[in-house]
């Protein structure tokens, strides 16, 4: 071990290996998990990179991080104490804007560093805000398990990041922006179909601001600002308005381009969903559907929703 502790005669070297990481005695477990931890909350751990302990690379702030390793040790290691910690710090929960009257000195915490959402945290989140599930076990039936493995793996693969380095500002790529912008996952499960979020949410009574309200709360988790809902109220009606006035509306149940775009790649692409159009039951192509289609899009699409904070 790191201090000469010799496992060899040992009748359990994995159990030895265990009791010697967690006894109080260790100096290394409590400070590296918790730096662990910190760096992925908060982007940055207060030794940098997170696996760097060493006296020449001294850590940021050690007076924090000795406390709180004290209290992970007293709580016996507790992962979930832990994370109760760090998020209930007004550290986690500071804004990403920039911070007013912070202290010069503190450069590495004084807003939040934006932090995309990892891979399965995107995923749950694309599909708890589109009600997806619905839609998976339309298209796949007792195949879903099967789509949701291969569309975790298509996520996984491009948006996965590596934390073993501070990244100073976030760096995406055209695959993660195409993905989102453009694939099936989140095209398709925007579209009005009945069961599905928008398809609910179009089935509302009421007026188009508390439709509006409704998509809101599910992608952002908050209610549209007053100059937000006003936006998206004129272009809901200027898109009515332009459709009355330019002539006949498409046939009802007629494909959308994306629609054919999918079904043309065929069920053996990269995407899970391409190919699924003609099982869907998609509802007719109205104006009013488009518009919120593109609304529920940009939601989707929005820093606010891909990003932590």
């Amino acid at each position: 071990a790191l201090d000469g502790t010799d496992f060899s005669l040992s009748s359990n070297r994995r159990q030895a290996l265990a009791s010697w990481m967690t006894a109080p005695e260790n100096p290394y477990f409590a400070k590296a998990t918790v730096n662990r931890y910190w760096g992925h909350f908060l982007g940055r751990g207060f030794v940098d990179p997170v696996d760097d302990f060493r006296e020449t690379n001294p850590p940021v702030l050690p007076q924090l991080l000795e406390q709180l390793a004290e209290d992970f040790e007293a709580h016996n290691y507790d992962l979930k104490h832990l994370i109760r910690t760090i998020c209930a710090t007004k550290v986690y929960q500071l804004g990403s804007g920039p911070a007013k009257g912070a202290d010069a000195d503190n450069k590495l915490w004084a807003r939040y560093r934006l932090k995309p959402m990892g891979p399965e945290v995107l995923m749950d989140s694309l599909v708890t805000a589109t009600k997806m599930e619905k839609l998976l076990e339309r298209v796949a039936g007792v195949n879903v398990d099967q789509i949701k493995i291969a569309m975790q793996r298509q996520f996984q693969f491009l948006f996965e990041v590596d934390e073993e380095f501070d990244q100073k500002d976030f760096e995406g790529t055209i695959p993660q922006a195409l993905l989102l912008l453009n694939g099936t996952v989140v095209n398709r499960t925007i579209s009005a179909i009945p069961g599905t979020a928008l398809g609910e949410v179009l089935a509302m009574q009421g007026s188009d601001a508390a439709k509006i309200e409704s998509l809101y709360l599910r992608t952002l988790s908050r209610k549209p600002t007053a100059n937000e809902q006003k936006i998206w109220s004129n272009f809901i009606s200027s898109r009515l308005t332009a459709a009355s006035t330019s002539g006949p509306t498409p046939e009802p149940g007629r494909l959308r381009p994306r629609d054919m775009i999918a079904m043309r790649r065929g069920g053996g692409g990269p995407d899970p969903l391409a190919g699924a159009g003609g099982r869907l039951g998609l509802a007719a192509v109205t104006p009013q559907t488009q518009a919120y289609e593109d609304l529920f899009w940009a939601l989707l699409n929005s820093s606010e929703f891909v990003f932590n904070h």
